[in-house]
């Protein structure tokens, strides 16, 4: 099993990741703010998107996601991307 130390680090990790995914759609809800001309189309477009991009990479990595043999390290590769 994984030191608490370890585990701690990991919990930061998935945070900041989510942090970071939450700070990237508030600037594109503002950018489209401005396209739109409304904060009500923006959140649309950038949920739908959002949410689109969860889909299709679910489908494409969860096809080959089972068969991998350190799953912790196949996620931080994602994320670099």
């Amino acid at each position: 099993m994984a030191s608490p130390v370890f585990l701690g680090a990991i919990y930061l990790l998935f945070f900041l990741s989510g942090a970071t995914a939450l700070v990237y759609q508030i600037v594109w809800v503002r950018s489209l703010t401005l396209v739109f001309g409304g904060s009500h189309l923006a959140v649309t477009v950038v949920l739908s998107i959002f949410m689109a991009g969860l889909a299709v990479g679910g489908y494409v990595v969860g096809r080959y996601a089972d068969h991998v043999r350190k799953p912790l390290r196949l996620y931080g590769l994602l994320e670099l991307e």
